[in-house]
């Protein structure tokens, strides 16, 4: 059951920014499960009453990076990373916490069935909103890891509908809003590191939990990331690619116009040249019409001259 896939996963982990387990198993009166007591109440809840300054953002979301490479260098995913799952200890150390969804991903006997929808939708990833059991590794949280800094950044997660499935459909078929557009004050390499781990492919973001901390870091150091930002053309194929209707629609509505505005320009050439022809035969048929009267006239006057 997922209660003792929780305490199998969280007793392997003992790392300063994981919430440790010193006992778990069974009693009379059911499973048990003996953690690390944290006072200092959850990351969502300190993040409530105001957005986290981006260097404190950015070092929270560096330390869960570290911690989430150590996990996953044991082969654990932790599949629901949220702020409200981050514990703060009373000086202000995060420790991931409700490790109920993780999965070991070097072992084959998952409890989560292709199909099923495991997570909270404003931070999982596309893959893991489709239900892609068997794709979702590593990957899937270091997307949860840029959503929880989205909204550290923002005040608000990338997405969040009316319903759970809105929501899901909104992290599967639309682009987060760049966080400066919500926040001006983020710093602009910040956000291109968020949107990264933000990407609806899973090799487009960080190769690693620890390449993401590294990044981070240099961010806080004042040094060049390695995160690019997204160019427009990427921009442009990726809206084509979830909107192939309106892409042909909005492609192929310039070139008609200019199409039309090309056949228009030819017919009316047309006309005109054959206008312009007109005139010319007309011009030459009273030329015609004009000599031939003149020299009638002066036929006319030689005849009349020969008569006298």
């Amino acid at each position: 059951n997922r209660f003792l896939a929780e305490a199998e996963a969280a007793a392997q982990l003992e790392h300063s920014n994981i919430i440790r387990t010193y006992e778990y198993g069974e009693s009379e009166f059911g499973p048990y499960l003996i953690q690390e007591y944290v006072d200092g109440g959850t990351l969502a809840a300190a993040n409530r009453q105001s957005t986290t300054p981006p260097e404190r953002a950015a070092e929270v979301v560096s330390l869960l990076a570290d911690a989430m490479q150590f996990a996953h260098d044991r082969g654990v995913i932790h599949r629901d990373i949220k702020p409200v799952n981050i514990l703060l200890t009373a000086d202000g150390v995060p420790k991931i916490a409700d490790f109920g969804l993780a999965k070991r991903f070097t072992v084959d006997n998952d409890l989560t069935q292709t199909g099923v929808f495991m997570g909270t939708p404003s931070y999982m990833a596309p893959e893991q909103a489709l239900g892609h059991s068997d794709a979702v590794g590593p990957a899937a949280d270091i997307y949860a890891l840029g959503a929880t800094l989205y909204e550290l950044l923002t005040g608000r997660p990338p997405f969040k509908a009316d319903t759970p499935i809105n929501t899901m459909r909104q992290g599967v078929g639309q682009e987060p809003a760049p966080p400066r557009q919500l926040q001006p004050r983020v710093p602009h390499e910040l956000e291109v590191i968020c949107l990264k781990c933000l990407q609806k492919s899973p090799h487009r973001r960080y190769e690693s939990a620890r390449d993401l901390a590294d990044d981070l870091r240099r961010f806080l150091d004042g040094k060049p990331i390695l995160a690019r930002p997204v160019s427009q053309w990427e921009q442009v194929w990726k809206w084509a690619k979830r909107r192939p209707a309106a892409a042909i629609l909005a492609f192929t509505l310039p070139v008609a116009v200019v199409i039309v505005v090309v056949l228009a320009f030819v017919t009316s050439n047309e006309r005109r040249m054959r206008a312009e022809e007109q005139r010319r035969r007309a011009d030459e048929q009273r030329q015609h019409a004009a000599d031939n009267a003149e020299a009638e006239i002066e036929k006319r006057q030689v005849i009349e001259e020969r008569e006298r």
